[in-house]
């Protein structure tokens, strides 16, 4: 029914994954669309969830009809969405929180019930300043399509996002990002960045 990636990742303490570290899953058709993942009854609340479940790559495959996220990484220090197509999810289509070292790219994402993609309460800010990998921002969001969900792309407490070469469309809202949702970790946001996208055609009823 459903794929749920749940480790406690540092169990000794030192923050550094332990067990369940650096899982790949790959559809191995030609495409995304050859390969399905949707639990049955739309009786789940996340299709695949990633719990501190660092070095996560997914790729090439197709998911939908959750009842909350399609996809949803909490608390994970490093992960990668390549060529994902995410539909239909009630809440969120492909969400990533308090978690760093991330990248959405080549996905596309539509008909979520809030947003297509969402990378909220990110890692702190490193205002042009590399960390020890060499990356200025934590998570990164390019070449994906978000379009016919309520919002194009969104996430409270988004720190440290670059958002590039992507397109935001046919939305009711192409992107809203914010710092007054209540419990979000990383209050207020800081440091997001946005260049080389195509915002058209939004409020969309």
């Amino acid at each position: 029914d459903s794929c749920v990636i749940a480790t406690d990742c540092s169990p000794d303490g030192d923050r550094i994954c332990d067990a369940k570290c650096d899982i790949q899953i790959e559809g191995t058709g030609d495409g995304p669309e050859d390969v399905r993942i949707t639990p049955r009854n739309r009786a789940k609340l996340n299709v695949i969830r990633a719990d501190r479940a660092d070095g996560i790559y997914l790729k090439n495959f197709t998911v939908f009809d959750s009842d909350f996220n399609n996809i949803y990484f909490l608390e994970t220090n490093g992960f990668r969405v390549d060529t994902i197509v995410s539909r239909f999810s009630r809440e969120y289509g492909i969400l990533s929180f308090t978690s760093d070292h991330g990248i959405y790219e080549n996905c596309e994402a539509s008909h979520s019930g809030d947003s297509g993609v969402y990378p909220g309460s990110g890692p702190n800010a490193r205002p042009g300043q590399p960390d020890a990998h060499g990356h200025t921002y934590g998570i990164e969001i390019r070449n994906c399509e978000s379009h016919h969900n309520t919002i194009g792309m969104s996430g409270a407490a988004g720190n440290g996002t670059w958002a590039h070469d992507n397109e935001f469309h046919h939305n009711a809202t192409g992107i809203t990002t914010d710092s007054f949702a209540g419990g979000h970790p990383g209050m207020p946001q800081d440091n997001s960045k946005w260049s080389n996208n195509l915002i058209y055609s939004n409020n969309n009823n």
